[in-house]
């Protein structure tokens, strides 16, 4: 598959649109707020990526106004409960040190689950700070 870059960057974030196959989906790159507060999800739901689709949605409309208040283009597969559903198993790869999950993890994810054990302040600063600004 051949994947054709449009644009490459939008203020903060990369974004890549994708022609072909791929039915022109823009995909927008994660954040370290953005996995912060997914990881945030995936303990306070005992550490399992069996997570209500409730709390998916309420997450998904999170991201989209955050998106919407940076500017950030997205479409309509933009975090959806779908794609949580994908980054919630790379979380388990990462958090189970690689027993359990999706291996094709970003390296976001490290990044996040990385702060969460070592800097657990500055973890709960940004994720105070995410939802104080977009929820």
């Amino acid at each position: 598959m051949r994947r054709e870059i449009i644009k490459n960057y939008n203020i903060e974030n990369k974004i890549v649109l994708l022609k072909g196959n791929f039915k022109n989906m823009i995909k927008v790159r994660w954040t370290l707020d953005e996995a912060v507060v997914l990881l945030n999800l995936y303990f306070c739901k005992g550490g399992s990526k069996n997570i209500s689709d409730k709390d998916l949605e309420e997450l998904t409309n999170l991201y989209k106004n955050r998106a919407k208040r940076l500017g950030i283009i997205f479409d309509e597969k933009f975090r959806n409960c779908s794609g949580l559903r994908m980054q919630l198993g790379c979380i388990q790869y990462v958090v189970t040190n690689g027993q359990e999950g999706m291996s094709n993890c970003s390296r976001v994810f490290y990044d996040a689950y990385d702060l969460y054990k070592k800097e657990p302040e500055k973890f709960q600063q940004m994720l105070d700070n995410v939802y104080d600004k977009y929820f």
